[in-house]
């Protein structure tokens, strides 16, 4: 249960972890690029940007609580830190499901898991297999799969504390998802008096929760509640400023987004944060009509940061305010020098000639101008012929899968490799929806190429039972050729006939009836001789001479048939040991015979279970495929919708510095005429 505890605690400490994702790069476009306001329009918060990320945090959170980093488990108190893991474990399967996990082959992970689960479950490590498959659930954006399972954990005996982090981890899921019933129904199952360290974080759950149904003012209330040092709070006030800016309340919105100055951090994390407030701060200062603090704003902001550019150009526009035109054009100029890529070098361009006209250098003016038009222009036909490339080309090539990847979606944001032809998309690739659909169609290729394994195996397996059976086929056929039947009736009634009289003859002494053929001749023939002998003597003639020589030939045979008798009966008593030994190979001969014919009915089921796995395997490749095309499809549609709209930029600032040039000419002509 403390295990349990762990994770769930895991799960609500996620500020720790976006942090760490923003070090890593998981976090830094999909919540930095593009997600300020431009004139008139205000930030989004981090409510809704962080969802996919907070989905792959998730997955890490719930499936490996040990590959925390170390400096997050030292902060953590030690009654609430995870016992020492296990040397060996206890089934087998569990361990397999670790391996492939800590071998980030989450795809094998997840098919252990499921797999023990459907043979009747892992034995021996608690809820630990169900957290680690809710976690990958989660990776995989089955959402609802991972709230069911971890809604069980609430039906058992459990601690207040692990039913607060369930809870509170549902709320989370339910608050991704844009599902307030959910949501409220979970904020309301938490406990009164939570444990200490859960408060902070129920505390940026309802206050996000109270943002996403447009209850600000509520909201605003908790502003204070944070505990000193709560890693919560940069987000809280975040969060805040950007609903206040929303509402066009941009000096409340500026002193939220300030107190982020007064937090004592200086993690890469935090300052990816520091910097997107300190940029929103300085536009919410020029909707405010106060220039000189957007200044004062833009400065705070780290030139290493991927919003940069967004604050050069927020930087110009202050100054640009103060009527300070020089001090305006240095970052115009320094924006100005970068790919035309970023619409904020994109506005850069027109602006640069704009404060040369208010510095009256209407002639330098008009050159920047036609730079621009030049550079708007060739940009332009690039994305044009972009455009006309991928209309003749799939996508899936440039979201391939390696041949032997498993999905790892935790590094998928740093790990990309997409082709160089996606430059043009590179601000698309930080929007949430863009990168949903390219890890769906990684996902669907992955899944495409792990069924076409199976379908390999399916008919590999399919191939080996067809040549078991043919050789059952053949050993039957060779076997009942030998008659195993009738040679082994022959050779028992053997066996018992010489066992007796190999007993008789070893009873009785019986020497005669061990003698060799020619004995057993010679002998008969004695007995012959002396039959004609005694009838000889009776006819009266004298055979006491024959009678002698025959009796001495007579006792010569017996002495050697008694010297010999043991010498025999050893050798007589061998052979019918070798007899039985043919008898008992022939019984074995015969009891594989039985089973082959015993097991043949076997196979079938075997054949008709990969017979019904082919069929599914063959009905998924086909839907994957079917799927994959609908993902292209969808992946081109929205490519093509942001090239058009990044077209249509491009094209009004080049008519912008058309109209410019042709003020600036028509300005000149009528000066010449006076």
């Amino acid at each position: 249960m403390a295990f349990v505890a762990v994770l769930m605690r895991a799960v609500v400490v996620i500020a720790v972890f976006v942090r760490a994702a923003f070090a890593k790069g998981i976090l830094a476009k999909a919540v930095l690029v593009k997600a300020l306001v431009t004139k008139g329009i205000a930030t989004k918060g981090l409510v809704a940007e962080r969802a996919v990320s907070f989905r792959l945090l998730l997955a890490l959170l719930l499936a490996t609580p040990l590959s925390l980093s170390a400096s997050w488990r030292d902060s953590v108190p030690s009654w609430l830190r995870v016992k020492q893991p296990l040397t060996r474990a206890a089934d087998l399967r569990y361990g397999e499901a670790l391996y492939y996990y800590y071998q980030q082959q989450h795809f094998s992970a997840l098919t252990a898991l499921q797999v023990a689960k459907e043979k009747g479950g892992i034995q021996g490590h608690g809820d630990n297999p169900d957290i680690m498959l809710g976690g990958l659930y989660l990776a995989y954006g089955l959402d609802a799969s991972a709230r069911d399972l971890f809604k069980q954990f609430l039906t058992a005996n459990r601690s207040a504390q692990v039913n607060d982090s369930a809870w509170l981890f549902l709320g989370r899921l339910a608050l991704d998802q844009r599902d307030d019933v959910s949501l409220n129904d979970a904020l309301s199952r938490i406990s009164q008096k939570p444990e200490p360290h859960l408060v902070d974080d129920i505390l940026a759950l309802r206050v996000d929760a109270l943002l996403a149904q447009g209850k600000l003012a509520d909201a605003l209330q908790m502003a204070d509640l944070p505990q000193a040092g709560s890693e919560w709070a940069p987000y809280i006030w975040f969060n805040l400023a950007a609903a206040l800016a929303r509402e066009k309340r941009y000096e409340e919105a500026v002193g939220f987004y300030n107190r982020l100055q007064t937090i004592p951090q200086r993690s890469d994390v935090y300052l990816a944060l520091y910097d997107r407030a300190m940029t929103a701060a300085g536009y919410a200062q020029l909707f405010s009509k106060n220039p000189s603090e957007a200044v004062a704003q833009f400065k705070q902001v780290r030139m290493s940061s991927p919003l940069a550019s967004r604050a050069l150009l927020g930087y110009g526009w202050a100054a640009f305010e103060l009527n300070d035109f020089t001090l305006a054009l240095a970052p115009w100029q320094r924006l100005g020098a970068l790919p035309l890529l970023d619409g904020n070098v994109q506005e850069a361009l027109v602006a640069i000639p704009y404060a040369y006209e208010k510095l009256g250098q209407k002639s330098t003016a008009l050159q920047k101008y036609r730079d621009a038009e030049a550079a708007y222009q060739q940009e332009i036909l690039a994305l044009d012929a972009y455009s006309d490339e991928l209309k003749q080309k799939s996508l899936l090539a440039d979201f391939a899968l390696e041949p032997e990847a498993d999905m790892n979606w935790i590094q998928f944001s740093h790990q990309q490799g997409f082709s160089a032809r996606f430059r043009y998309l590179t601000p698309l690739f930080a929007q949430n929806p863009f990168q949903r659909q390219v890890q769906q169609i990684r996902d669907l290729q992955h899944l495409l190429q792990r069924f076409t394994q199976w379908q390999q195996r399916v008919t590999f397996y399919q191939a080996m039972l067809k040549e078991r059976e043919r050789n059952r086929v053949l050993e039957l056929e060779r076997l009942e050729a030998k008659q195993v039947d009738e040679r082994l009736a022959t050779l028992r009634q053997a066996e018992r006939t010489w066992a007796s009289h190999f007993a008789q003859v070893d009873a009785k002494h019986d020497f005669f009836a061990l003698l060799t053929p020619e004995e057993s001749g010679r002998y008969s023939r004695i007995r012959q001789s002396e039959a004609r002998i005694l009838a000889l003597e009776s006819a009266g003639h004298d055979m006491s001479k024959q009678r002698d020589r025959l009796a001495y030939i007579k006792g010569d045979l017996l002495w050697r048939s008694s010297e010999r008798y043991a010498e025999r009966l050893w050798q007589a008593k061998t052979s019918l040991s070798d007899l039985q030994e043919a008898i008992a190979h022939s019984e074995a001969t015969q009891e594989r015979l039985e089973r082959l014919i015993a097991a043949s009915e076997d196979l079938k089921p075997y054949e008709q279970r990969l017979t019904v796995a082919q069929a599914r395997v063959d009905e998924h490749i086909l839907l994957l495929k079917q799927a994959l095309e609908q993902q292209d499809a969808a992946l081109r549609a929205s490519i093509v919708i942001y090239l058009e709209q990044e077209r249509r930029q491009l094209q009004f600032y080049l008519a912008q510095s058309r109209l410019a040039m042709a003020r600036i000419l028509e300005q000149a002509t009528e000066d010449l005429y006076r």
